[in-house]
C-alpha cells in the first residue's frame, strides 16, 4: 500500500438467506467487538435521512466514539444480486422470508471527515472495496453456522488511478449511545447454591434439636414411618410441568422478557421455540444467541425490555457497546405470540 491518500479499510454489513443483519467482512483494526456495534448501527436507520438509505448514494458519516476516534466511514447500499457477489445471476437476492436484500459497503477511515472529503473517494476506491466485499459475502451466504466476518485489507484512497471524487452525502455524526452508570445485574437464580444453603440451615436445626433431647436425658423421637395399608398402591409421581419452551408466551411483553432473561441466563432455548415456524427455521438456536448478544458473548446484559404495539425493544450492553434490538411480534391462530424477526435497531 503506496502513494495516494489516507488508509481505508473495506467493511460490509447485510443480511443472507440464513442470516440476519450483521457484519460481513470487518476493518482489520481494533477494538473488533465495538466497531461491528458501530458498523451495524451508524448504517442502518440510526439518525440517518432519506438520501443517506438510497441505494447507490455514497454517504460519509464521521463516528464521534472515544474507543475509536478518529474514525470516519463512507459507505453505500447496494441492492443485491447475485452475479455482483458471486452467488448466482443477476436475480435480486431474497432472504428466506423473500424479502430483498441490501447490503451496506463501505470504507472505514481512520482520520476525520474533513480529511477525507478533501482525499476523496474515486470509483475506483469502490470497486477495490467491493472486491473484498465480494469475497466475503459469498463466503457468508454459502455460511450455514455462525459466521465470524474475517478482517479485510487496507487500500490507500486515490491510490488507484486519477478520477473525479464521487459527491459525498453528508450525514450527522453517529454517536454510540452511553451505557447506563447502574445495569441491571442478572436476577436468574442460582439453584445450587440455594439448595445447599436451605440443607445446611435444615441441618443446623436437626442437629441443635438433637442437642436439646440429648441435654435433657431423653432419647430423641424416633423418625416418622410411612405405613402404607395393603390396599395401597405407590401415588404415581407428578408430571413434571413443562418447559417454558413448551408453552406458548401469552403476551406480547412475556416474549420481550424471555429475550431479556436469555441474555442473562445466557439460555436461548426458550426464545426460539417462540419463534414464528419459519424464522426458526432459518436461525439455528446457536445462530440466535449471535443475533441477540453480537460480539458481547458471556460479558452481555440485558438492561430494559419494552413492548409499543406489535414491535418490542430490548436494551442489550456488553461492556461499553450498547445493542438495541426490535422484536417483530406476531399473534398465532391460537391466541399466543411469536417472534417473526429480530433487528439491530437504532
Amino acid at each position: 500500500m503506496s502513494g495516494g491518500g489516507p488508509a481505508a479499510w473495506p467493511y460490509a454489513v447485510g443480511s443472507s438467506r440464513r442470516h440476519d443483519f450483521r457484519t460481513v467482512l470487518r476493518p482489520g483494526f481494533e477494538p473488533a467487538e465495538r466497531l461491528a456495534s458501530v458498523l451495524e448501527a451508524a448504517t442502518n436507520g440510526h439518525a440517518l435521512t432519506e438520501a443517506a438509505l438510497t441505494p447507490g448514494r455514497v454517504v460519509i458519516r464521521e463516528v464521534e466514539d472515544a474507543a475509536l476516534a478518529p474514525l470516519t466511514l463512507v459507505y453505500w447500499i447496494v441492492a443485491a444480486r447475485g452475479a455482483d457477489f458471486g452467488v448466482g445471476g443477476d436475480e435480486q437476492l431474497r432472504d428466506a422470508a423473500g424479502r430483498t436484500i441490501e447490503v451496506r459497503e463501505g470504507l472505514a477511515v481512520r482520520d476525520s471527515a474533513e480529511h477525507v472529503r478533501a482525499a476523496g473517494i474515486t470509483r475506483a476506491d469502490i470497486g477495490e472495496a467491493h472486491r473484498q466485499v465480494r469475497d466475503a459475502y459469498a463466503a457468508f451466504w454459502s455460511a450455514t453456522g455462525p459466521f465470524p466476518p474475517p478482517a479485510s485489507r487496507p487500500i490507500r484512497l486515490g491510490a488507484h488511478g486519477a478520477a473525479a471524487a464521487e459527491p459525498l452525502q453528508h450525514c450527522e455524526p453517529y454517536r454510540p449511545p452511553e451505557p447506563p452508570d447502574d445495569p441491571v445485574p442478572p436476577v436468574r437464580a442460582r439453584r445450587g447454591f440455594s439448595v445447599a444453603v436451605v440443607a445446611l440451615v435444615v441441618l443446623a436445626a436437626v442437629a441443635g434439636g438433637l442437642a436439646g433431647w440429648a441435654a435433657r436425658g431423653a432419647p430423641p423421637p424416633p423418625p416418622p414411618v410411612a405405613i402404607p395399608s395393603a390396599s395401597s398402591s405407590p401415588s404415581p409421581s407428578p408430571s413434571p410441568s413443562p418447559s417454558p419452551a413448551a408453552r406458548p408466551a401469552s403476551g406480547p411483553f412475556e416474549l420481550v422478557a424471555a429475550v431479556c432473561e436469555a441474555v442473562r441466563s445466557r439460555d436461548f432455548r426458550t426464545v426460539h421455540e417462540w419463534l414464528t415456524v419459519d424464522y426458526r427455521q432459518r436461525l439455528a438456536e446457536e445462530e440466535l444467541a449471535g443475533v441477540v448478544v453480537g460480539t458481547g458473548g458471556t460479558n452481555a446484559a440485558c438492561i430494559k425490555a419494552s413492548v409499543q404495539d406489535r414491535t418490542g425493544s430490548v436494551t442489550v450492553v456488553a461492556g461499553a457497546v450498547t445493542r438495541v434490538l426490535l422484536l417483530k411480534i406476531e399473534p398465532t391462530e391460537a391466541g399466543a405470540w411469536e417472534i417473526a424477526d429480530i433487528a439491530v435497531g437504532g
